[in-house]
């Protein structure tokens, strides 16, 4: 039995805290990573391992899923992101924390922040912010922090997400456009 509570249904490690019966986190100075819920979720298309035509599973894809990653579209980019939020991914139970709320990891239920604001990073600026950090937790010397999200697939923007996906993101991850302070 998983010590979370149920909401996933996916690795443990994936939980948010807030979803366990004891948070194993509790005795931890914690820090966290969060991204713009449009980058996050053109990020998750992309991602070699649960994304659109995803290649972890390779030898069940062969080529055609290389070549359909390869030849990727806007139009794919936004029927994959309508399909996901539309079945569920964001929502408790959830498969996996690649979809989680990213607020579900930096404030409990009850609205307390479990993640103290100074250690609550933004992938956007994360090379600044980082080295900052790492020196609060003893760790000198980290400089030249280099940011970038690797795929085969070719990139997109904000841009390419049709007013349809925007809305649908905007709803799913309201509370995290509001907590968060990203603009919507």
């Amino acid at each position: 039995m998983p010590p979370h509570t149920g909401k996933m249904r996916c690795e443990w490690c994936h939980a948010p805290p807030r979803f366990y019966v004891n948070n194993p986190y509790a005795c931890y100075s914690v820090f966290a990573v969060v991204r713009c819920p449009y980058t996050r979720a053109i990020s998750e298309f992309r991602c070699r391992w649960k994304g659109f035509c995803a290649l972890v599973r390779e030898n069940d894809r062969g080529a055609f899923g290389r070549q359909r990653r390869a030849n990727v579209t806007a139009a794919d980019l936004n029927t994959w992101i309508q399909a996901m939020l539309s079945n569920g991914a964001s929502r408790p139970p959830l498969t996996n924390g690649h979809w989680a709320p990213q607020h579900y990891y930096t404030f409990c239920e009850d609205g307390e922040q479990t993640v103290p604001k100074e250690r609550v990073l933004r992938m956007e600026d994360l090379g600044n912010c980082l080295p900052g950090l790492m020196v609060a937790y003893g760790v000198p010397n980290i400089r030249d922090v280099q940011v970038f999200n690797a795929s085969e697939m070719r990139p997109f923007t904000i841009q390419d997400l049709s007013f349809e996906t925007r809305a649908m993101i905007a709803e799913h991850y309201e509370m995290d456009f509001k907590l968060l302070d990203y603009p919507c």
